[in-house]
């Protein structure tokens, strides 16, 4: 289990089960969440399994600018921005 904590700005994941049973985690494993807005899924996959590499990307600049300043102390999150 990570030591990751909610960022003030977060989303519940609903199917939080559903996403992580559906995407069999793998340690090591690289990831993208293509949708990041409140860093919901992103929360619950960091949380799951906390080696894994996470790209977050978004076309909600100032909610990407909050997941990244949360999740990007995380060594496993890449950084994207928005072009």
């Amino acid at each position: 289990m990570s030591t990751i904590s909610p960022p003030d700005f977060f989303h519940r994941s609903v199917l939080s089960e559903a996403l992580l049973q559906g995407l069999g985690l793998r340690p090591d494993g690289t990831y993208l969440d293509a949708t990041a807005g409140a860093g919901g899924h992103s929360y619950q996959l960091l949380s799951a399994v906390s080696t894994i590499h996470l790209t977050l990307i978004d076309r909600d600049v100032q909610a990407l600018q909050l997941d990244l300043e949360h999740f990007g102390r995380h060594p496993g999150t890449g950084r994207q921005q928005r072009r």
